[in-house]
């Protein structure tokens, strides 16, 4: 169908110029795009029976 050309929505938007400035920027967009949505970020529960509860994030 066509009904939008990709490459002229996105050609003027700025990117970052690394991979590491490329992770961090999609990650901080998709976190912006997750609390727009209403998401949280999943928690990982561990039961360490020396060390008691660490909750780790991870991802969603």
């Amino acid at each position: 169908l066509e009904l939008y050309d990709t490459h002229q929505m996105v050609k003027g938007f700025p990117l970052p110029q690394t991979e590491r400035e490329s992770d961090k920027f999609f990650e901080i967009l998709e976190d912006i795009h997750d609390r727009a949505r209403g998401k949280k970020k999943k928690q990982t529960i561990i039961l360490d029976k020396n060390d008691g509860i660490n909750v780790k994030e991870g991802a969603m």
